[in-house]
């Protein structure tokens, strides 16, 4: 069982996807915000950070860069995503993949192909990246 780093700031939407990941078999841990992202992953075992962009203080994006800068989350996957289409600019270079809210219809089944897809190759491309 993989464990999930889910950040995204609307309670109802965070609770939804919580629930559509851990029918798939995950181990979510739920935070409201990209400023509590590097807590977490000092604290736990974080196999994939799934995060929304637009949050109240922190930016999912920035928090995430961050933490890749400094290597803590190098070897996990990062899945940015944005009820903004426009916003997936933000994370080129530091997620492996954005999802566009509008398309999350099963986050679960989404964040397991992907899962998978990592595990098999680990030095998969970031998003954006040439």
């Amino acid at each position: 069982m993989a464990n999930v780093l889910l950040v995204e700031d609307n309670p109802l939407l965070s609770q939804e996807y919580a629930e559509s990941l851990d029918k798939y078999g995950f181990r979510v841990i739920s935070v409201y915000d990209g400023s509590e992202v590097e807590e977490i992953i000092d604290k736990e075992n974080i196999d994939i950070v799934v995060s929304d962009t637009d949050m109240p203080l922190v930016p999912g994006n920035v928090a995430c860069k961050q933490l890749l800068d400094s290597g803590k989350i190098k070897n996990k996957l990062i899945v940015g995503m944005s009820s903004s289409r426009y916003l997936n600019e933000y994370w080129k270079g530091i997620a492996h993949n954005f999802i566009p809210k509008k398309k999350i219809h099963n986050l679960g089944k989404i964040i397991q192909t992907l899962y998978m897809r990592f595990k098999e190759n680990p030095n998969m491309q970031r998003y954006g990246d040439l």
